[in-house]
């Protein structure tokens, strides 16, 4: 017999840790999807995100692209600006549908991480 099980034998009012895994995974389950439907149905920052997808079109690659904006000044963030290259490249019909699951992928991740 296992401590698990004699814990819970010798408690029968107690909750085992396989109960606890999973109330968190349904929680998180809940959270995650939530947010993630929220995120969904947010509209696309247009003046925030349109300046760079135009500018990431004529870049060679999203290495390039990002170290070319690394003394921008305002902040550093090259990965960003890779980020936005390869989804601009990846989806040339909808880029909408891409940057919104990328960010739909990256909230369930976050809430798998936690969980």
């Amino acid at each position: 017999m296992t401590i698990e099980k004699s814990a819970a034998a010798a408690h029968p009012g107690t909750i085992t840790g396989r109960a606890w895994r999973r109330f968190a995974v349904a929680t998180g389950l809940t959270f995650g999807l939530g947010a993630a439907w929220l995120v969904w149905r947010m509209p696309l920052q247009v003046s925030d995100s349109l300046l760079l997808m135009l500018d990431s079109l004529s870049a060679q690659s999203g290495w390039v692209f990002g170290w070319q904006h690394s003394d921008s000044g305002a902040f550093f963030r090259p990965l960003y600006l890779a980020q936005v290259k390869w989804l601009m490249d990846l989806s040339p019909a909808d880029h909408t549908l891409s940057f919104k699951v990328l960010h739909v992928g990256l909230l369930l991740a976050t809430a798998w991480l936690f969980v």
